[in-house]
């Protein structure tokens, strides 16, 4: 699903690095990060059904705007998951074929390329520790996206569920919107390891702004929580 998509990846990549020749100050370094995501329901129809573990990873790129002020960039390959519930449904393998089930759980596992754009803030060292902070906003873009169904415990192999929420039945898709934006806010800390080069921790919420689920009227939330780390070089 949406495989042509990663032809975005090249295009993101020399506009980054044509945007660091440019700068004449401006940090590179790379980063990991274990997640943990989640889906917030915005209507009645669907329920939170928990979190999912996931992963990320990329090119961080700081420019630097004044001695404790820094522009901040760079891409991530994020896989990001969450799971959520609808409390009655029908099941319907078939054409001919209608079953009732209840608590059908979906759950997601989507693949983005991240491009972050954030102010940070750097305070000076205290003893070889600096701290920072970061606020802005995530631009992601969906890789690939799948969803796996299951109902009191049995697989459903199936995309099409049809819902009794508000006693109107809808036909359920459970593909994801090829756009995620969301808010970033993030505290870490900064240790140097010899010459320009130094290592960073820290913890980053992404706020989803958007729904993350295509059908209208099952609409839903994703953020995730997630502690990174990271070498400057």
């Amino acid at each position: 699903m949406y495989k042509s998509n990663k032809n975005l990846l090249p295009v993101f990549i020399l506009i980054l690095l044509s945007n660091a020749v440019m700068a004449q100050r401006v940090l590179l370094g790379l980063k990991a990060a274990p997640l943990i995501g989640w889906y917030k329901p915005i209507g009645s129809a669907v329920k939170a059904g928990g979190s999912s573990i996931g992963f990320s990873y990329g090119l961080m790129a700081d420019f630097r705007l004044g001695e404790r002020y820094y522009i901040g960039t760079g891409f991530d390959i994020s896989y990001m998951g969450g799971k959520v519930v609808l409390p009655s449904a029908i099941y319907t393998p078939t054409a001919s074929i209608a079953t009732p089930v209840t608590n059908v759980q979906i759950n997601y596992t989507n693949q983005y390329i991240q491009v972050p754009l954030s102010l940070k803030f750097r305070t000076k060292e205290i003893g070889r520790v600096a701290y920072w902070a970061q606020f802005g906003y995530a631009n992601a873009f969906l890789l690939n996206g799948k969803a796996s169904l299951q109902s009191d415990n049995k697989v459903i192999n199936t995309s099409k569920i049809l819902t009794n929420a508000s006693d109107i039945k809808l036909n359920y898709n459970y593909e994801v919107p090829i756009y995620r934006g969301s808010m970033i806010i993030g505290l870490g800390i900064e240790y140097p390891i010899g010459g320009n080069s130094r290592i960073y921790s820290g913890i980053k919420f992404d706020n989803g702004l958007f729904s993350s689920i295509k059908d209208k009227k099952m609409e839903a939330l994703h953020s995730n929580l997630s502690l990174n780390f990271g070498v400057y070089f």
